[in-house]
């Protein structure tokens, strides 16, 4: 649930500062590619078990 409020939040962050690539954006951007990265590499070792 809190992984899609965050990426919701992403979401609208980069549709309002498209234009203004603010440090918010950013750190968004960052943090929800880092959280996606985690995820496949967590499921990857998983299903490799």
């Amino acid at each position: 649930e809190n992984v899609f409020i965050i990426s919701n939040k992403c979401i609208m962050t980069r549709k309002n500062n498209y234009k203004s690539k603010s440090l918010m954006y950013k750190m968004c951007i960052h943090f929800w590619y880092l959280y996606m990265c985690y995820n496949l590499n967590a499921n990857k070792a998983r299903s490799d078990e």
